[in-house]
């Protein structure tokens, strides 16, 4: 009976500390979800990334007298996603699956309005303009 109290009593404290274990691994915070060490989810980056890299190029594309009249910090153009339609002067007659908008604020805006430039997102080529009037 010695032996038998012994190995149950061994068995016990087995079975207490494999259900610790597993209360501490299955209670740990380890949610995926949220974003590690401040860092922005993938699609939130490549979203960043490419906007910025747009913005350079319909900045590179701009005359200097376009740029000399724009109001702020180019590198802060608003980049907005668009439909098709919404691109009144077309560079192209493929319609691109997804287009970004790029629209600097001028000091002329009140007059002609903001200069947009839309984009192909996958190609990051131009596709159209809006029209300033």
């Amino acid at each position: 009976m010695n032996k038998r109290c012994t190995f149950l009593i061994r068995i016990g404290y087995i079975s207490l500390v494999i259900i610790v274990l597993l209360s501490i691994i299955g209670c740990s915070d380890n949610n995926n979800d949220k974003p590690k060490g401040g860092l922005l989810p993938d699609a939130d980056l490549w979203f960043l990334e490419t906007a910025s890299s747009l913005r350079v190029i319909a900045w590179n594309q701009m005359t200097e007298q376009e740029q000399s009249r724009i109001v702020g910090d180019w590198r802060e153009a608003e980049v907005t996603i668009a439909q098709w339609s919404d691109v009144p002067l077309k560079q192209t007659k493929v319609e691109p699956e997804v287009i970004y908008k790029v629209t600097f604020n001028t000091a002329l805006d009140a007059l002609l309005g903001p200069i947009g430039i839309y984009f192909d997102a996958v190609t990051k080529t131009i596709v159209g303009y809006d029209v300033r009037e």
